[in-house]
């Protein structure tokens, strides 16, 4: 029904396309209770580093969706995670080619502030 716009094409080809007038209701960083964080895909490798005090090397990624999506070097599914300089990074969320939302949980061994107990899957994450 009604007009379709370049916008509603290129959405159905690549996803939804986020600009000034979408807002996301959750926010791109929420804290968790076990140290852990919810974030979206969008929220930048910087933030990243700045967060947990770590040195992600992203050559080719400025987002930690980005980031994920070339260190697996395939399309994404939910649950896929990845490992990172004492960081496990795991997709939550994904909408068509792109992933939404990520966990991100310092790894047992890492010597965090924020690090607790935390229990990860290394049979199913890629080194990074």
């Amino acid at each position: 029904e009604g007009l379709i716009t370049m916008e509603d094409l290129l959405e159905q080809i690549v996803g939804e396309i986020e600009d000034e007038f979408s807002k996301d209701a959750a926010p791109e960083i929420d804290p968790q209770p076990d140290g852990s964080v919810a974030v979206t895909a969008r929220v930048t490798i910087d933030q990243i580093r700045n967060y947990f005090g770590v040195e992600l090397s992203a050559q080719d990624a400025n987002t930690i969706g980005g980031y994920v999506y070339t260190t697996l070097g395939r399309m994404p599914q939910e649950g896929d995670a990845v490992t990172a300089d004492r960081l496990s990074i795991t997709v939550t969320s994904i909408d068509g080619r792109r992933i939404r939302r990520l966990h991100i949980q310092p790894r047992p061994d890492a010597e965090t502030p924020a690090n607790t107990n935390a229990e990860t899957n290394p049979a199913s994450e890629t080194q990074a």
